[in-house]
This record gives structure tokens, sequence and C-alpha cells, in this order.
């Protein structure tokens, strides 16, 4: 999705709460991920997963254009959706 939608400027960005900055790091190599990585390496306990109630993994939040935060864990089809919500 990433490389289709970067034109209609959908961002992607991957937080991870691995403790073990190694595994992480493989894991951005194996998985061939382009998009922006960033880490909280405190496991469950990350500031960022206690502020938007990660509970489970992978976790995943849309925001629109204004930064508000419209759906959690959305279907590929509901992101698709607001991205041609968002053209008109």
């Amino acid at each position: 999705m990433h490389r289709e939608y970067a034109p209609a400027k959908l961002e992607i960005v991957g937080i991870s709460v691995d403790t073990d900055r190694s595994k992480w790091l493989k894991a951005i190599t194996k998985d061939n991920i382009e998009y922006t990585q960033l880490t909280d390496p405190h496991g469950f306990e990350a500031k960022s997963a206690i502020q938007f109630g990660v509970e489970a993994l992978p976790a995943s939040f849309l925001f629109d254009p204004n930064g508000k935060l419209i759906a959690i864990n959305p279907t590929e089809q509901e992101i698709k959706q607001q991205l041609n919500h968002n053209k008109k």
C-alpha cells in the first residue's frame, strides 16, 4: 500500500516496541520495509504503546490529514475508502 498510495499522500510510520534492537533491524530488512520506522524499545510498557492502548501486535491506527484518529486496526479496504474520500 505504501508504494501504491504514496502519491495520494498516504504516510505510513511503523513504531516498534521490540526490546531487542538487532531483531528489530533484521525484521525491517527481512520484510523489505520501505516506510519510516521508529522504535520505542520498552515492550508493552513503552509510552507509545500505553498512550494508544496497544495490547497486541500488530496494531494500526488511521489518522485523517488533520491528525484526528479515525480508525483503530483498519482493514485495507477501510484505508482505501478513506484515501478515495480524501481525493474528492
